[in-house]
């Protein structure tokens, strides 16, 4: 079997998507397997991949993760991430980017017309979960997807909106799902939306305050709960205490300001609340495996802008698309 590649998004070369909410949409057919054809690479939005046949083996963050059949993995923005041995191998996969900002998701999320969308991205973003199960008409969703654009009549957009709105749904529910039975024993009958408001509260008060030093006691306040109830409610959701939730947030932003070369190592630790570089370099690499100054080396190497294509630069680009076309 040949190896095939379909895609339509943000590339100059690509046909556009018919979605606003997605940036890049496609799949790939593997024949053979197909080494040194996508290198270390990050990306700015959040990234589901959908293993329809075969297996994969991806390394995010200094962690591998298996991803089969009937299985989808959600890689994070700015996550590092390559396939294990650099190599694709045979089966077949789907991949979507979301048209989210992570650090910004209300302000973009107002221009979308579907109501899922964002209760989705608040989902991504309460979860820790990377591999989840997918019923099969997920996949039956995506291929529609990809038929709807590779073949586009007068009613193509219409459908395609209509079987994205009807995935978000599906992918909202498998990931609460998913999250429920890890945490069953701990959670109870916390995945109740209603239950959970006082949770998106707390983020949007540390999203706030991301650059100043944040009191536990003025966060509890914010949910009108004491300090320890929330210490409690945070461990039995995510397994996290207030301030490892706080360091976690900072991370993520850390992680956006590494990418700017022109900020040094110390000052994001100081600007993101961290006493030294070296505190900061240690919870830095508890959360992701890496350094800050690895982190900050790898992104020179495979730096991204929001037009160019999802594997580091363009000559790494060119290089995957004409393995696709030979």
């Amino acid at each position: 079997m040949k190896n095939t590649q379909l895609r339509f998004g943000r590339k100059n070369i690509d046909d556009p998507c018919l979605i606003n909410e997605i940036r890049v949409i496609g799949k790939r057919s593997i024949g053979l397997p197909a080494k040194h054809v996508i290198p270390p690479h990050f990306l700015h939005d959040f990234q589901f991949i959908f293993v329809e046949r075969g297996s994969l083996d991806v390394w995010i963050d200094g962690r591998v993760h298996e991803v089969n059949a009937q299985q989808c993995l959600l890689v994070r923005p700015y996550e590092i991430m390559r396939y294990v041995n650099n190599t694709l191998p045979a089966g077949s996969h789907y991949f979507i980017q979301l048209n989210t900002n992570t650090f910004d998701v209300d302000k973009h999320s107002r221009a979308f017309h579907k109501p899922c969308f964002k209760e989705l991205i608040s989902s991504i973003k309460r979860s820790h979960t990377k591999v989840f199960s997918m019923p099969q008409r997920c996949l039956q969703l995506l291929e529609q997807l990809i038929i709807e654009h590779a073949e586009q009549d007068s009613y193509s957009a219409e459908s395609a909106n209509s079987c994205a709105n009807n995935l978000f749904i599906i992918l909202l529910r498998s990931i609460e799902l998913t999250s429920a039975k890890s945490d069953s024993s701990r959670i109870g009958h916390a995945s109740n939306k209603q239950n959970l408001m006082w949770f998106d509260k707390v983020v949007e008060y540390i999203e706030k305050h991301l650059y100043s030093s944040i009191n536990i006691d003025d966060l509890s306040h914010c949910v009108d709960m004491s300090a320890n109830q929330l210490r409690i409610k945070l461990k039995d959701l995510i397994g996290r205490s207030p301030q490892q939730l706080i360091n976690h947030k900072r991370i993520e932003q850390a992680k956006l300001m590494l990418c700017n070369e022109s900020k040094s190592i110390t000052n994001i630790a100081f600007s993101m609340g961290f006493s030294s570089s070296q505190y900061f370099s240690l919870f830095f690499k508890k959360y992701t495996s890496m350094t800050p100054f690895e982190y900050k080396q790898a992104t020179k190497i495979m730096k991204l802008s929001e037009h160019e294509d999802i594997v580091s630069e363009s000559a790494a680009a060119k290089k995957l698309d004409a393995f696709f076309k030979n």
